[in-house]
């Protein structure tokens, strides 16, 4: 394991064995990647390499159980944004709806006074039934 050592000289800036250095990566060096991690017959009958070993999946399972929770609650969130996302949507389309019947009734009523001599009336029942329909699209919830 000494000889493998000697062999991957490090460079003094990036750590990284010659050959081997990159540019920029988003992923840290990690400074034991190139210590052997097989361990002997003789390692593994060790009560420390035991204990080292035991608490490190110990730590592993509470960590696979922090990420299942944060998973939960991220898939739980996506679906309350989606849900509001779609409230959202039919909101929007009742605001729409409720503005061009509100102001093309009060339009079709303020047009009905000069029109008033050939059949104005009409007008004004029409601008009167959009404004209605248009209060109906806002205030009523399907």
């Amino acid at each position: 394991m000494l000889d493998d050592t000697k062999n991957n000289e490090v460079s003094k800036d990036s750590g990284i064995g010659k050959g081997q250095e990159t540019v920029s990566t988003s992923i840290p060096y990690d400074p034991y990647a190139k210590v052997q991690r097989l361990l002997s017959e003789e390692d593994m009958s060790s009560p420390a390499v035991q204990k080292l070993l035991l608490n490190e999946n110990v730590r592993m399972n509470k960590e696979i159980e922090k990420l299942r929770l944060v998973e939960d609650k991220y898939h739980n969130r996506d679906k309350e944004a989606a849900i509001l996302e779609e409230k959202l949507k039919k909101s929007t389309g009742s605001e729409i709806l409720y503005t061009i019947c509100t102001g093309g009734g009060s339009a079709l009523v303020g047009f009905s006074k000069a029109f008033w001599n050939d059949n104005g009336w009409i007008l004004l029942v029409m601008g009167f039934v959009f404004v209605i329909c248009g209060l109906v699209f806002k205030f009523v919830k399907r």
